[in-house]
């Protein structure tokens, strides 16, 4: 447990980064009035009942492994969300945010939003950086700007909306992308023009072999004829 007023009056103090289970009250970052960033590497929701940071914080990391992620709801201002996910079985639960500016970053698997988790949110940008479907209608037209999923995401929309595909997730490598020179496209074009010369070039000395036998079959067959026949 963390003793009352361990750290009051940190005036300059921006960033807290739980990864322990400690107990934490609000009176241990009393007139912390600076801070805007809060991690969560633990499954310790104490810093998140904090009242006096529910109108500072912007940010808010959560880099754990649970199957049901905490609600954010109360945190008025949250401009950005990273969810770095170690479960492919994970939920996010209704009224998980209410903030009217954010963007949502989702690293890794989440098997189920529930529709109404951003429903009283407005969202810049989401991006889910998973290779596994996710389950639920959970973002409106009317409500969120951009939405990215990985390369390796298995769908074309996700959460009742098209997606546009990108390469900048950090969880996983880039898809190898080659671009040809104009060298390289030259000789792959002339290499294409000869095989196919040679190939018809081929095909026109079988159909001319085949017409030359065809001569010599109907020259023997007439000779036959007339040897039958006049002996």
């Amino acid at each position: 447990m963390i003793e009352k007023n361990s750290f009051s009056n940190c005036y300059e103090l921006q960033e807290i980064l739980i990864e322990s289970n400690c107990s934490i009250t609000g009176d241990v970052f009393e007139n912390c009035s600076k801070l805007e960033k809060i991690g969560i590497n633990s499954q310790n929701y104490d810093i998140l009942q904090i009242v006096s940071f529910h109108n500072t914080v912007k940010s808010i990391t959560l880099n754990l492994s649970v199957i049901k992620y905490p609600s954010l709801s109360s945190f008025n201002h949250l401009e950005t969300i990273n969810i770095f996910s170690h479960e492919n079985d994970s939920l996010i639960n209704e009224n998980f945010i209410t903030s009217s500016n954010v963007s949502i970053s989702i690293f890794g698997n989440i098997k189920r939003i529930s529709d109404k988790s951003f429903s009283n949110s407005y969202i810049n940008t989401f991006l889910y950086c998973g290779d596994r479907s996710v389950e639920g209608k959970f973002l409106s037209k009317d409500r969120v700007k951009i939405v990215n999923v990985s390369e390796y995401y298995p769908h074309k929309n996700i959460g009742g909306l098209p997606a546009h595909k990108t390469s900048e997730c950090p969880n996983f490598p880039k898809k190898p992308y080659v671009r040809l020179t104009t060298f390289q496209i030259i000789l792959i074009s002339l290499s294409v023009v000869i095989l196919i010369s040679i190939c018809i070039t081929i095909l026109i000395k079988i159909q001319r072999c085949r017409k030359s036998q065809k001569n010599i079959e109907s020259k023997l067959m007439l000779e036959r004829l007339v040897n039958a026949e006049f002996g």
